[in-house]
């Protein structure tokens, strides 16, 4: 993500944007990741097992066409990524 993104946009009538907002540098994300490990780790796996449970429901029981599924829709991903970044991946 550019930096400018992280800026923020001028607010109504006022001709001056607010002070800029600094993205949070790897060692702060990572302190906050280990720190809150357990709680990040639960709902991440909450909400991959209901994925999974819906997924499984739609298919009848059948994962393997959910891997399919997913496999298709990473490869669909990664060449939408590498048009948006002009061929290179």
């Amino acid at each position: 993500m550019s930096s400018s993104a992280w800026a923020a946009a001028p607010a109504a009538g006022h001709d001056t944007a607010p002070p800029r907002i600094s993205p949070p540098r790897s060692a702060e994300v990572e302190r906050a990741l280990r720190q809150n490990y357990p709680r990040f780790q639960y709902c991440f796996v909450d909400f991959l097992a209901e994925q999974l449970a819906d997924m499984s429901r739609s298919f009848q029981g059948d994962l393997q066409m959910v891997v399919l599924l997913a496999t298709v829709g990473q490869v669909s991903l990664s060449a939408a990524i590498a048009a948006e970044a002009g061929g290179r991946s």
